[in-house]
């Protein structure tokens, strides 16, 4: 019988190996630009007027958003970051050291915030914890209120889901969830904030990030202002 949680789990395996980069910009080696510990990849453009900060989800690293950089909105400098930990309050320090050393090496202080699942619960902890706020946030299949893993803080009863009840004040947020994911197939609220606009694709876990489709409506999110 099929593991039901195999699309929320799987390692990704093929984002392990750098593959060769197929756009002009971009960097394909998790050694970044500037001093630090951390390990990203990135596509700058030094006419950039805005940053675009990624953060992947449970078992995943920085080349979970390949699909994403470097591959739309000349206009933005695309950041994206590997944790060392599957913790989101451990991940969301991690992310916000990202965020403050992108901003210092580039210059430009504006930035998006795009988050898939775990990541999503890392990046809204540090909105909450952090006046460096983004202006927008797209936060993909995050498990606001549990998941079918229903293990330890994702469990629904969780009290640490319980900071997860409404959005950030001065963060435009966007939560997109998948009819098809199966992490949710019991409590299809839980990608859901209120306060945020929601957006529903026929996708699964992962494809709600790396179909075309949702590769193309995060950029027609944060190309502002956004009709659904």
């Amino acid at each position: 019988m099929a593991n039901p949680f195999a699309d929320m789990i799987r390692l990704n395996t093929a984002a392990l190996n750098v593959a060769t980069a197929q756009m002009k910009d971009f960097n394909g080696d998790p050694e970044l630009p500037f001093e630090t510990d951390l390990e990203g990849i990135y596509s700058h453009k030094e006419d950039a007027d805005k940053l675009r900060i990624y953060a992947h989800g449970l078992q995943e690293n920085c080349f979970a958003w390949e699909d994403h950089i470097g591959k739309v909105s000349d206009d933005v400098s695309h950041w994206a970051v590997s944790f060392d930990s599957n913790r989101p309050w451990e991940m969301a320090k991690t992310y916000g050291e990202f965020v403050e050393q992108v901003q210092e090496f580039t210059g430009i202080e504006d930035y998006d915030a795009v988050a898939h699942s775990l990541g999503g619960l890392a990046v809204h902890e540090y909105f909450e914890d952090t006046d460096n706020l983004p202006e927008n946030a797209v936060l993909l299949g995050s498990p606001f209120d549990g998941s079918r893993l229903g293990v330890g803080f994702l469990d629904s009863e969780s009290e640490y889901l319980d900071r997860f009840d409404s959005t950030v004040e001065d963060v435009e947020v966007y939560t997109v969830r998948g009819s098809d994911d199966p992490s949710y197939r019991s409590n299809p609220e839980s990608p859901l904030l209120d306060g945020a606009n929601v957006i529903d694709l026929e996708e699964s876990h992962h494809g709600i990030r790396d179909s075309e489709e949702a590769v193309q409506l995060v950029d027609e999110i944060l190309q502002r202002p956004y009709q659904q």
